[in-house]
């Protein structure tokens, strides 16, 4: 008896050396399979802590980034929800994160059912053991059983708890009952929550205390969504959900009335809150162009912020939603020519607090003009010609010569003097990247 506590003192001392305790824990990750549990830490100073507990016929190898023991006797997951239990007691303020994720063996999904029990159950019987409530900010939880949800919520600080992400592993999309959920005070006090993979058989009313939700849900009606309409003008939210079965769709529409309509069978309305008191902020588009990111961000989303400068300064995102100072007729209709040219463009809308109407400019003109002449005369010859071959630097002259019957005393629109008051010769001289935005490719002109 004496030497098996000696040993069991000894690895009880080892272990500590695995679990650091002088750290502030930020959040906390157990990861479960057939094959092993992972548990990482994450601490206020930023350092990770990974600690991997796998299986072996005499008991179980735990091991970190720098070294690996053999444990005998003890199997994989009671060493890892020991070594839990131990973080959780040295910890004495909330954690910002606790994800609990049961894993599949895609190969033979039924030899992992027993240790998602097991895991379970263990980590019910640690939440117990406590004198009072975990304390938790963020919990996400990755399970295909409703009682998996109900072993674990019950246990954690129902005023502390703030954002809750359930996710269903099985292989299909399943109905999720939340009637026991709703019974939870921890439900009642929740701001944030996410379920996916999981069709909700409840009322859409039951989120409506939510500040933002993101969720399947299996029917919903015209009444519900007039409720949640009415419901967020008085305090604004944010809500994404899809649906099965939807009821009554003649009378939303008939309610709403036009919608903006933007992809098929999709409907869009904005309804401005009344009494809105909320500032949103501004900044310029230099300020945003100086940023390392600008011109390798691939997509652009912008809440609750006005940009100040040229919309066409969006144009090289592949999706946009954006709220913009001003816009003019000239910056829409350059923003088309970038989306005909643009073979990345999937999406974008731009909401604008002016529209200012001005005359077609010059470059509008341009463009015109340089697009009747390939509709005329075909693409640019790339192969060379009485010229040869010629290098496209980076600012192009593109030589037009137009048949135009000018007076010699209005030539305001030639770019040089003419001889001839009946065939006027100018040059366009723009930058290469603007012969990009105005769908000119980098070709060799002739003339």
């Amino acid at each position: 008896m004496f030497s098996v506590n000696v040993l069991c003192n000894q690895f009880n001392h080892a272990m500590d050396n695995f679990i650091e305790t002088d750290r502030k824990l930020q959040g906390i990750v157990i990861e479960v399979d057939d094959s092993g549990v992972v548990l990482r830490q994450l601490f206020s100073d930023s350092k990770l802590s990974v600690l991997r507990f796998k299986k072996h016929p005499s008991g179980c190898i735990v091991k970190n980034e720098d070294e690996k023991r053999m444990v005998k006797g003890i199997d994989f997951i009671s060493k890892a929800f020991q070594a839990l239990n131990t973080i959780l007691d040295s910890n004495e303020s909330p954690i910002s994160e606790f994800g609990f994720i049961l894993e599949h063996n895609y190969f033979n999904r039924m030899v992992t059912y027993p240790v998602h029990n097991e895991a379970v159950k263990k980590l019910n019987e640690i939440l117990r053991s406590k004198s009072g409530f975990l304390e938790v900010e963020t919990f996400h939880m990755h399970s295909e059983i409703l009682e998996h949800y109900l072993q674990i919520l019950p246990f954690l600080h129902p005023m502390v708890l703030k954002k809750l992400s359930l996710v269903n592993i099985g292989e299909e999309e399943e109905k999720l009952e939340i009637r026991e959920f709703k019974k939870l005070h921890q439900w009642q006090n929740l701001e944030e929550v996410e379920i996916v993979n999981w069709f909700l058989e409840a009322n859409i009313r039951d989120f409506c205390h939510l500040n933002r939700g993101k969720f399947d849900i299996w029917t919903i009606s015209a009444d519900d969504m007039i409720f949640m309409r009415e419901t967020f003008l008085q305090a604004p939210k944010e809500f994404i959900f899809n649906f099965q079965n939807f009821e009554n769709q003649e009378q939303l529409l008939a309610t709403f009335g036009p919608s903006l309509q933007f992809e098929a069978s999709r409907y869009q309305w904005i309804f401005e809150v009344p009494n809105d008191k909320t500032q949103p902020g501004e900044v310029s588009i230099q300020e945003l162009k100086s940023l390392k990111c600008w011109e390798s961000v691939e997509e652009f989303y912008a809440e609750n912020l006005v940009i100040s400068g040229s919309v066409t300064d969006l144009g090289h995102f592949s999706k946009a939603v954006a709220t913009v100072f001003q816009v003019t007729q000239d910056e829409l209709f350059l923003m088309k020519e970038i989306f005909l040219i643009t073979p990345e463009f999937q999406k974008f809308i731009v909401h604008y607090k002016h529209f200012v109407e001005e005359g077609i400019s010059e470059l509008r003109r341009d463009i015109h003009e340089v697009r009747k002449l390939l509709e005329i005369f075909g693409p640019p010859n790339v192969d060379g010609g009485r010229y040869g071959k010629k290098k496209c630097s980076d600012i192009l002259q593109i030589i037009v010569i137009v048949w135009r019957s000018i007076s010699p005393n209005n030539q305001s629109r030639s770019r040089s003097k003419c001889s001839n008051p009946y065939i006027c010769c100018f040059v366009i001289q723009i930058s290469y990247e603007s012969v990009l935005k105005i769908g000119v490719n980098r070709r060799y002109f002739q003339v």
